[in-house]
């Protein structure tokens, strides 16, 4: 298992027209969209008010509410007290898992993915914490117990949500009318042997068609080893998106993908100055040590919880303050807009590999992955899964899977309503959040309540 965890499903789900409104980096089906005011809204698709609210209706308009969320751990070195503040959002058990980790970087990693699940309950469910029941399937996917706890109709039946994390990044993607998936995984040299010999011990993993894309002589080793990365990412978000994880062997299952389609995108990966610039860099890693989660950090004093609820009681002053000083009437729908876009704390996340979506087929025992009689009123020929994909550096791929859930069709929607709404689905781009922003605003929203 080569990075990644937290695949989660909020609960089977049943469709009646509602309004709701999307959070940061969260987008939907509208039907009635004010001039001005379309950032993040399909086409044909329009804003019901200036609060961006979504409509989305069991007929006409087939859409699913996306979410795409990324954080990097280098944009966050806690102290002590910013540490324990965010383990005391979790539950006990949540808590003890990010605290077994022997690193300080796997921790932080682990921690910001449990934050980010924490985010969607409350920024998109519009959930309380303390009004979340989150729990595990028997295959350790975390899913919401109550989703109908939350107040955005729509939502009462859950989102499904995945999260992954590897290196520097920690992703959450989230669907309201698809199974969906995600991995994020680096670039990089497993362990210290040659590339030889771990291309030796997983061959196995990967059909006789997926070898000979791997084995193309393009980029040289550091363009194998891009190509065996992009498929294992691939081969990770599909298990991940069915809930099964590695149980299903990853052999069973291939993606035929055309030496020459979109996947050839991923060569910025491995031109000749990029590769040179990797190996000096994984070489510096080794070199260095690792900074280690140690009981002594973890240990929280009283001084250090005085110190976080101060922290927090000037937070909640400062926007308390900020908000007494904006200007609330008479703003036109652009200003509106602008005043939203300029929250420092998201921004688009950086792309070396635009997103794409993927060409290739995907067969499972060697048969296509396809509708069939899957679903009344869709085309049997259409694929049941498909993926996007693209990398935030040179050295960090991600994918992000759809799969068409049969119980969140309506039987109304059609084969062109639905392969239009996974591909807006698709094609939705992850939004980075700062982890010092996301833990404060958890931290608010806790304490307030």
């Amino acid at each position: 298992y080569l990075g990644g965890e937290l695949s989660g499903n909020g609960g089977q789900q049943t469709r009646s027209e509602t309004t709701m409104t999307p959070a940061d980096g969260a987008t939907g089906c509208s039907q009635d969209r004010k001039a001005g005011d379309n950032e993040g809204v399909s086409e044909g698709c329009e804003d019901a008010s200036a609060k961006r609210e979504v409509k989305i209706s069991r007929s006409g308009c087939f859409r699913s509410v996306s979410v795409r969320w990324a954080c990097r751990i280098s944009d966050w070195d806690p102290g002590r007290g910013d540490f324990g503040a965010a383990l005391a959002l979790l539950d006990e058990a949540e808590a003890k898992r990010v605290c077994r980790f022997r690193f300080f970087n796997d921790a932080k990693r682990s921690l910001l993915g449990r934050l980010l699940i924490r985010k969607l309950l409350k920024d998109v469910m519009g959930m309380k914490s303390s009004s979340a029941d989150l729990r595990r399937t028997d295959k350790g996917r975390p899913f919401l117990l109550n989703p109908s706890a939350s107040p955005i109709l729509e939502l009462k039946a859950g989102l499904d949500f995945n999260v992954s994390h590897h290196g520097d990044w920690v992703i959450l993607v989230a669907e309201s009318n698809f199974r969906v998936g995600c991995d994020v995984m680096c670039v990089e040299r497993p362990g210290r042997g040659p590339v030889t010999d771990f291309f030796r011990n997983m061959k196995a993993n990967f059909s006789d068609t997926e070898w000979r894309y791997v084995s193309t002589s393009s980029g040289g080793e550091r363009g194998q080893l891009t190509r065996f990365m992009r498929l294992w990412t691939l081969k990770e978000t599909y298990v991940k998106t069915i809930g099964t994880g590695l149980s299903v062997a990853p052999k069973r299952l291939s993606f035929e993908l055309p030496p020459n389609g979109t996947t050839k995108a991923d060569s910025a990966c491995y031109t000749p100055d990029v590769a040179a610039a990797a190996a000096a860099i994984a070489n510096e890693q080794q070199r260095r040590p690792k900074r280690r989660l140690t009981s002594d950090f973890l240990a929280r004093s009283d001084e250090d919880e005085t110190a976080s609820k101060v922290v927090v009681r000037k937070q909640q002053q400062r926007l308390q303050q900020q908000s007494k000083a904006e200007v609330k009437p008479e703003l036109s729908g652009d200003t509106k807009k602008n005043n939203t876009s300029t929250n420092s704390s998201t921004k688009p996340a950086p792309s070396a590999v635009p997103l794409y979506i993927v060409d290739g087929e995907l067969k499972v025992d060697g048969m296509p992955l396809v509708v069939g009689t899957l679903v009344e009123g869709l085309s049997a020929s259409m694929p049941v899964f498909r993926c996007s994909a693209g990398a935030f550096d040179t050295s960090t791929l991600w994918s992000v899977g759809i799969e068409i859930d049969p119980e969140k069709v309506p039987d109304t929607a059609g084969s062109k309503s639905v392969e239009k709404a996974i591909e807006d689905s698709l094609r939705k781009e992850f939004t980075l959040l700062k982890p010092e922003a996301l833990l404060n605003s958890l931290l608010l929203t806790s304490h307030s309540s």
